[in-house]
């Protein structure tokens, strides 16, 4: 029972039971004082009777009218006039007496008085004894509405003290709901901080919750930042600090089956031609101090873009830049900056060699590489060769596609499809379904997001897009009550009235709110966090699961998750790709599912393609997986 409730029960009884003494006090009192108040009334009454009839009236005809006249003037049950002979003269009774109260209560309250007793006389001969009793239906009456009166007053006090007493307790305890709320979100592994209030008591509570709170945020800061070292170890470059080969190339395997507006973007290769005769020359400290200097250079401008940068070789680097093309990042530009970099350091003929391409969604890695290295082949012989882009032909044939009247036209009539792809647990049970979007084209095969998402970002229609999305999946869950995981868009976050819609469409279906699955790329939820909490405080009571997928350039930032109450974490299949024979990389994976779960996270690897890497993952402590490896029937 809650105190709000337990508090009302206590005032009722306390009200009650203060209610039932006052009213035997009262009603005692009144009647003892009622009863002497009648009896005196009685002597009073009955010696003034007594003396009027000793003095006037002495034959019985003349002693009965008055009798009756003083009867019928006054309030009394009865009079009587007995002779010295014990003979009644005259009586009157009252007939058909109203009770005034309850008979419960008269007969409970019964008030008894003494009659008046006078004696007529006549001289000195006594003629007889008059009797008589007032009414006590007034005494009755008076005493039954002093006790209304007194319940009106303790009814009106105990309802006025349970509202006062309920307001007040809210009040008071509401430092007590603050800590309530605090215990249940460490018992869901969400280690937030309150305020302290000013009550003494509470104050301790929630100081002790906080420190427990603050203590847990430190230590997870402390392992993230331990993991992010060994990230750095097992995956950088010793010399220049960018990705190793296999990393790099991870990350661009992972965009070219990306889903979303990453999955265009920008690959530019630099090559040192002759490395091996540039450190002769110039020394292995200098070239050293030259490659330092290239990275920089290559990070910052990575970073810029949320791209990244690696070293392929000992002369070969690869920068990729996702949703960039040709025109927003120059080659020659890039080129001029390194030659700047090589002026600063005073090392001269450094011959660097460059080109670009656009990759999308659905290409290969190796034709990728191979349309870079065919370039730097064919300039390598020309000392002059300026940077070289080479766009493949699909790629071409796309940029020519009306994509603003394709798109306009397929939000209008809404011709998009969810397709289906199942998420496992470890225990290899059905989690949920992927539903990736799908643009309809008539007499075409479905075209992939990773396609068309670039243009729906560049023309601005992403949240459009994100709310025939949920639609489509609060459908798909009403008809076949199954678990759907949606992708939503980094751009919901920037738009508030488009995310108050999003939210408001999930809020009218309660039912399919709690089978749907939410995913933001990972570049969305860092970048900008404070309206990623807003969103997830808005979703928090509407019971579906929010979660972040391609996680694999923040792991420093994980800790920070702790007090979102997300769900789920989708770890990005740059890591999870042969992950089976890459006892390095088990090892980072292994300390990002412990701390993943400190914070009461569940952790799906995405992209997993063999039953080894699906073994790998399960000893691991990955909680479930998608990919190609699992059967979509």
């Amino acid at each position: 029972m809650s105190l709000s409730k337990q508090l009302w029960l206590y005032i009722v009884l306390l009200m009650f039971a203060a209610f039932i003494g006052s009213f035997l006090v009262s009603c005692y009192s009144a009647k003892y004082y009622l009863e002497e108040l009648l009896y005196q009334k009685n002597n009073d009454t009955v010696s003034s009777m007594a003396l009027t009839l000793s003095n006037n009236a002495h034959d019985p005809v003349s002693m009965e009218l008055f009798i009756n006249a003083q009867f019928d003037s006054g309030h009394y049950d009865w009079i009587r006039l007995v002779g010295v002979d014990n003979q009644v003269i005259a009586e009157r009774t009252a007939q058909n007496v109203v009770n005034a109260a309850p008979n419960w209560f008269t007969n409970f309250f019964a008030i008894e008085t003494q009659p008046g007793v006078a004696q007529i006389s006549s001289g000195w001969q006594q003629v007889g004894t008059l009797k008589l009793a007032s009414t006590v239906q007034f005494a009755y009456k008076e005493l039954w509405a002093t006790v209304k009166r007194l319940f009106y007053y303790f009814f009106a006090m105990g309802l006025v003290s349970c509202i006062t007493g309920s307001l007040l307790l809210k009040f008071i305890t509401k430092p007590l709901n603050k800590a309530v709320s605090q215990a249940e979100a460490i018992g869901e592994r969400r280690f937030i901080t309150a305020d302290e209030p000013k009550t003494k008591e509470f104050k301790a509570v929630i100081r002790s919750m906080n420190k427990l709170s603050a203590h847990v945020k430190s230590m997870l800061e402390d392992e993230t930042s331990k993991l992010e070292k060994l990230r750095q170890s097992i995956q950088t470059d010793e010399i220049t600090g960018l990705l190793n080969r296999e990393p790099m190339l991870g990350h661009l395997r992972s965009f070219l089956q990306r889903e979303d507006i990453k999955a265009r973007g920008l690959l530019l290769t630099l090559r040192i031609d002759d490395l091996f005769g540039l450190n002769q020359s110039e020394g292995r400290a200098n070239v050293d101090s030259l490659l330092k200097r290239f990275a920089t250079t290559l990070q910052g401008i990575a970073l810029k873009h949320n791209g990244f940068a690696g070293r392929l070789n000992g002369s070969d680097l690869l920068i990729l830049l996702p949703e960039c093309d040709e025109n927003s990042v120059r080659g020659d530009s890039v080129l001029a900056s390194l030659h700047r970099d090589c002026k600063d350091l005073n090392i001269a003929n450094v011959k660097i060699l460059g080109s670009s391409t656009t990759y999308q969604s659905g290409e290969n890695v190796s034709q990728l590489l191979t349309r870079l290295d065919s370039v730097l082949e064919s300039s390598g012989s020309d000392d002059t060769a300026p940077f070289i882009h080479v766009t493949s032909a699909p790629l071409k044939i796309r940029e020519d596609i009306a994509w603003n009247t394709i798109l306009d036209d397929a939000i209008t009539n809404r011709n998009f499809v969810l397709q289906l792809f199942p998420v496992y647990s470890s225990s290899d049970e059905l989690i949920h379904f992927e539903a990736p979007v799908r643009l309809v084209q008539q007499g075409q095969e479905l075209m992939r997001a990773g396609i068309f998402m670039p243009h729906v970002s560049r023309l601005k229609l992403a949240d459009k897009l994100d709310l025939i999305v949920l639609q489509l999946a609060i459908e798909e869950i009403s008809k076949n009550q199954q678990a759907i995981g949606i992708n939503v868009s980094a751009s919901l976050l920037l738009n508030s009235h488009a995310m108050v819609e999003f939210v408001s469409i999930i809020k009218a279906h309660p039912n399919e709110a709690e089978l749907l699955w939410l995913e933001i790329p990972e570049y969305g939820a860092f970048q900008n966090m404070e309206n990623f909490a807003i969103l997830c405080r808005m979703l928090e009571p509407l019971k579906c699961k929010i979660g972040i997928e391609h996680v694999a350039k923040e792991f420093s930032r994980i800790g920070e998750l702790h007090d979102l109450g997300l769900d789920y974490i989708k770890i990005d299949n740059s890591l999870i790709h042969n992950i089976n024979n890459t006892m390095a990389v088990q090892v980072f994976l292994r300390g990002l599912c412990t701390i993943v779960h400190s914070i009461g996270l569940k952790a799906i690897a995405e992209g997993v393609e063999t039953q080894e890497e699906w073994n790998s993952l399960k000893e691991l402590g990955v909680d479930g997986g998608t990919g190609e490896f699992f059967p979509r029937d």
